[in-house]
């Protein structure tokens, strides 16, 4: 169905330092009746969503598969390593990872996602020289939510004194850093003095965008860290409401012909199907049954074959014909007040 894949989303590992109340990771409790109501026996708190399966890190024979494979556009193809469930940086191996896809591809070129609270500023200033000498096309992007004194409230056991070394090497060894700051409602009175910081320390960008939760929502996430982070795995509750059928789809898929790689070598549309299978509900029922019979792990099968699979023509006769709820949500077009959004949700961008 693509002619050639030229966006590949990975996620390298599942491994992380933090602990983000809302990320897949996890399932926060927090002291509303409704917690009370689905989780009867557990104690306000942060815990482990038995769904999502940490400390997984993608292989190089798979990277090898992918960049291998006769359907990966060697002219241009960009790659994004993302973090829904872990912090690129953390993978053992990342930096052999660009190495590899740099060798296979190199035309490659990338845009990597970290808290940068974690590893060495030895290897950041490495990555950094590697970009730089190696002339990669690149936009590197350090999410940080505030200043010192706020950074934590949503990205729990990330060090602010790390993230400063980790960001000081990269952008002394030569590397481009763009600050990706996320407003919530404890840090956003912060925003122009987190760009002027930035723009101080030698970053090259700062992104600005809003949370994807309300206010009162996101109160909710981080209150249940302060009453304590627990290993204990339980299933996450359905929180989903139902989702109202969109105008149409402006998908991020076929159009862009992109997929996604899961670190346990399975490929996705997007990383937003990948995630549903983290979290119950109707949503996750539904691609239940469109990946039913779907041959898509490569450690079974190389890149070009999985994209050859009946898959990719089914999913693509639903976006026109009956869009799963993921879909809708996700990449819907929605009309609100004489102009159409993509993304019911969290509305975040504006259909021109």
């Amino acid at each position: 169905m693509y002619k050639k894949i030229s966006v590949i989303e990975i996620e390298s590992t599942t491994a992380c330092n933090s602990f983000c109340p809302g990320c897949i990771r996890y399932q926060p409790i927090g002291t509303k009746p409704f917690f009370k109501e689905k989780f009867p026996d557990l104690e306000p708190g942060l815990y482990r969503n038995s769904d999502t399966r940490i400390n997984q890190h993608i292989s190089l024979e798979n990277i090898r598969t992918i960049f291998e494979s006769k359907v990966v556009n060697t002219d241009e193809v960009f790659v994004d390593l993302i973090g829904t469930a872990g912090d690129p940086i953390a993978h053992p191996k990342i930096f052999e990872i660009l190495q590899l896809i740099k060798k296979l591809n190199s035309n490659a070129s990338f845009n990597i996602h970290t808290n940068a609270g974690l590893r060495t500023p030895k290897l950041f200033a490495q990555i950094g020289d590697f970009f730089k000498s190696t002339n990669t096309r690149y936009m590197f992007k350090f999410s940080i939510d505030g200043l010192e004194d706020t950074n934590h409230i949503y990205r729990r056991g990330v060090s602010w004194k790390k993230i400063i070394e980790n960001a000081k090497a990269f952008i002394d060894a030569g590397g481009e850093a763009t600050w990706q700051f996320i407003e919530f409602p404890w840090n956003r009175h912060q925003i122009k003095e987190a760009e002027q910081l930035a723009r101080s320390m030698g970053f090259v960008g700062f992104e600005h965008r809003r949370g994807w939760v309300t206010d009162e929502e996101a109160y909710e996430q981080v209150e249940s860290t302060n009453f304590g982070i627990f290993n204990k795995e339980i299933k996450k509750v359905d929180i989903n409401e139902p989702v109202p059928d969109s105008l149409y789809i402006k998908d991020d898929c076929f159009s862009k012909e992109g997929i996604f790689i899961n670190p346990d070598g399975t490929v996705h549309p997007c990383c937003m199907f990948n995630a549903e299978f983290a979290n119950p509900g109707e949503s996750r029922r539904q691609l239940e049954v469109l990946y039913k019979n779907f041959k898509n792990n490569l450690n079974e099968n190389t890149l070009d074959e999985i994209m050859s699979e009946n898959f990719w023509l089914l999913l693509k006769n639903t976006l026109t014909d009956k869009p799963c709820d993921t879909c809708h949500r996700m990449c819907g077009v929605y009309e609100k007040d004489g102009k159409r959004w993509v993304n019911e949700n969290i509305k975040a961008e504006l259909v021109l």
